[in-house]
């Protein structure tokens, strides 16, 4: 397992790289999982998780949002949610998703007998529907249901294979550092082309990471990233903490689908 922060070289340059980490893993581990917080002087924090999930499946070239497709006559978004409820330090689960699925994720939701979620309309694209979830759990906005959490989690509705080891972890770490996300090492090889598109380099596989999900905040941050970036619709979540000029704690990850 590893982890470091940005500016980085990578593994074998150790100098910026999170000390201590495993220990605060197994802390936190005790706390979160064994219900003896409190007792045990550990502070817990309070965690919610938001799913974009608005996708109309055009890249995956099928009339039906891969969310919406079923995997043994069950649509995989149901997967993940049953991934997430069995996290039980998550209090709270917001979906993001298109006005005109509404009604079907309700039925999902009903059928499949899913506990603690909350919908919202999805934005337009990805960025909003985000920032649409992440205002269903902030104090600022009228008519607010759920209590803001300390850290939320943001992962992917078409990922059902997380593990709450890994859940844990970006949690943890984003707790200490104020982000947190899972990587992969690079499979394939990276290259950069030149400006009539031939090959100019490749990069050094070793040297880089691929940014998975789940990415984890603190939400107080991430929330006044979103506002302050709602007019730019093209960055991903952890790239908006480092214009803020914050720490994004990188943390290895299982292979997940």
């Amino acid at each position: 397992m590893e982890s470091w922060l940005p500016g980085s070289s990578g593994p074998a340059d150790a100098g910026p790289r999170l000390r201590g980490l495993r220990g605060a893993d197994l802390a936190a581990s005790a706390c979160l999982l064994s219900g003896a917080g409190a007792e045990a002087g550990c502070s817990a924090p309070a965690v919610a998780a938001v799913l974009p999930a608005g996708g109309s499946g055009e890249r995956m070239g099928v009339p039906t949002p891969k969310q919406f497709c079923p995997i043994l006559e069950r649509p995989l978004i149901s997967y993940t949610l049953q991934a997430l409820e069995r996290v039980s330090w998550i209090k709270d689960i917001v979906v993001a998703v298109t006005g005109e699925n509404m009604e079907a994720m309700k039925c999902i939701i009903q059928r499949y007998q899913h506990k603690g979620i909350s919908l919202v309309e999805s934005g337009v694209t990805r960025h909003r529907s985000i920032f649409n979830g992440l205002k269903a759990l902030a104090e600022d906005q009228p008519n607010r249901r759920l209590s803001k959490p300390e850290v939320v989690i943001i992962h992917d509705a078409v990922r059902p294979f997380v593990e709450e080891d890994v859940l844990l972890k970006v949690v943890t770490a984003a707790k200490e550092h104020g982000a947190a996300g899972a990587i992969r090492p690079l499979v394939s090889t990276v290259i950069s082309p030149s400006a009539d598109g031939c090959l100019d380099h490749s990069l050094e596989r070793a040297r880089h990471r691929a940014s998975e999900m789940p990415q984890a905040f603190l939400f107080d941050v991430i929330y006044e990233a979103y506002q302050q970036c709602r007019t730019k619709y093209t960055f991903r979540p952890a790239m908006k903490r480092q214009q803020l000029g914050c720490d994004v704690s990188f943390q290895g990850s299982p292979l997940e689908i």
